[in-house]
């Protein structure tokens, strides 16, 4: 069997970490097995984490690579996608680019989901939601880099009969060349993830580790594992909710530990009835498919200025309070400052800006109510008795988590009528599988500070010749605008 594992980008992502996991495990359980590990290797020049294309950065990522590659036991074969590459692919890639008018989500070549990847790059490193500056930056690069590489994996795969494929996430342009690959000449491919910090993998089969009903087949199976009684799984699951409580770090970071414990706004009457809103990274979503498309609004901030208009105009006894997402803070594109103008447009609803120290948990606490957009915080309020209505989609949609309106016209009678708090049965699934989903890793594990491990290694480690060559090209670079070793395929 013919077996590659892509670990595209490495320095500054905890994938270089989990695909070292995989590839010694796969040599472990196939040792007789033609076994390829793919890399970028300073093959190109600009990627998610270095934009902006500074020589030091791929040096740092090439020798981190290769440093790390001789703790692997076993027989492997290391390529570079420059090892795949021939000019004509460069060729095909610029005839396609110089066809490109526009850079939209549904961009494609052949199979190649090019625009969605290329603008999921573009938008998680800028926050640039609506694209506002998305025809000045590196996109263009990129999408001429993925191009290229689609074609030289898909040309190498097909020759060398490549039987099935293991690759990190799969939403940025690079690794989603590799996952289209995959689907293009049929072979299994998996994408690889992390469910939570620790030593925990998870894979996901010919689809995206963001594909809401894969994620809910991995809930069901991890609830379902009879090695544990229903009484330990409850136990595990409710750790995970206090976890979150107190401001622990369990699968993404904690924005709580910042705020100030017990604090509210103190503008707010609160012998009336409240309900608090909690706005999504909705941003996070805006490139991964048509599967977290928004079932009643454009976008989230329709949906916020729909809400707060009907608090004013059909119950303007009751507050409303907007908690902006602490991960708003700093952002200064069009979408994230529009939502700031609600601030004083309405007597009863009231605006927590993301910078402010204000207790998400205790906002949870004095609510009657509690309206999402599909944030992890509507698990959270459901599992503390709260009635949680959710406007959005997310990877708890439909299990019975949340009150989700068939229409938006359903909303106002939600507002107007009491609410039992959901079932916590839905929570405690995802909880418990955050907390003890996955398979355990034998090699990887990230630590709480965001730190990954392989054998007990911290990624990356650098001779100190390696670090003094890394100044000596950043201070080169800077002064003299040269960049060592830079490739051109144009």
């Amino acid at each position: 069997m013919k077996i590659l594992v892509a670990q595209i980008i490495g320095y500054g992502s905890y994938g270089k970490g989990l695909m070292l996991e995989e590839l010694q495990r796969l040599i472990k359980e196939n040792p007789n097995d033609e076994i390829y590990y793919l890399t970028c290797s300073n093959t190109f020049n600009s990627c998610y984490f270095n934009p902006d294309s500074k020589p030091e950065i791929c040096y740092l990522c090439k020798k981190g690579k290769a440093n790390s590659l001789n703790l692997i036991e076993g027989k492997f074969q290391h390529l570079k996608i420059d090892d795949l590459l021939d000019q004509s692919d460069f060729k095909k890639a610029n005839d396609f680019v110089s066809t490109i008018t526009k850079v939209d989500f549904g961009l494609q070549y052949e199979n190649f989901r090019v625009g969605e990847s290329a603008l999921s790059t573009y938008i998680s490193k800028t926050r640039d939601r609506d694209l506002e500056l998305v025809e000045d930056s590196f996109t263009q690069e990129l999408i001429l880099n993925g191009v290229a590489m689609y074609i030289a994996l898909k040309r190498f795969c097909v020759e060398n009969s490549m039987d099935v494929i293991y690759n990190f996430n799969g939403r940025h342009i690079y690794n989603r060349a590799v996952m289209d690959v995959g689907l293009a000449i049929n072979k299994p491919l998996y994408n690889v993830e992390m469910p939570r910090i620790g030593g925990a993998i998870e894979h996901f089969k010919n689809k995206l580790p963001h594909s809401i009903k894969y994620k809910q087949k991995l809930f069901e199976e991890a609830w379902e594992d009879e090695n544990l009684s229903t009484e330990d799984k409850v136990n595990i699951a409710s750790e995970y909710f206090e976890k979150r409580r107190s401001g622990t770090r369990v699968n993404a970071r904690s924005f709580t530990e910042e705020q100030d414990k017990n604090s509210l706004p103190e503008e707010v009457n609160y012998d009336r009835s409240t309900t608090v809103l909690y706005t999504s990274s909705d941003d996070e979503f805006a490139a991964i498919g048509d599967e977290f498309s928004n079932p009643y609004f454009k976008d989230q901030n329709e949906g916020i200025f729909y809400v707060a208009k009907l608090f004013n105009e059909k119950f303007p006894e009751q507050n409303l309070i907007v908690r902006i997402h602490p991960n708003f803070a700093g952002v200064k594109f069009e979408y994230a400052k529009k939502i700031n103008s609600l601030k004083n447009t309405y007597k009863n609803v009231h605006l927590v800006e993301p910078e402010s120290k204000v207790d998400s948990y205790a906002l949870m606490d004095i609510a009657e109510k509690i309206i999402t957009f599909g944030s992890s915080i509507t698990t959270e309020a459901t599992y503390w008795e709260k009635p949680v209505i959710m406007l959005g989609r997310s990877f708890f949609s439909g299990m019975g988590i949340a009150y989700e309106p068939d229409t938006i016209e359903d909303l106002e009678s939600l507002i107007r009528n009491p609410l039992s708090p959901k079932p916590k049965q839905g929570s405690l699934k995802f909880g418990y599988y955050l907390m003890n989903g996955g398979m355990k890793a034998k090699y990887y594990n990230r630590d709480n500070r965001g730190e990954t491990y392989f054998k007990g290694k911290k990624l990356y480690f650098y001779s100190k010749s390696q670090l003094i060559t890394a100044k000596i090209i950043e201070y080169a670079s800077r002064i003299f605008g040269s960049r060592p070793f830079k490739r051109n395929h144009k």
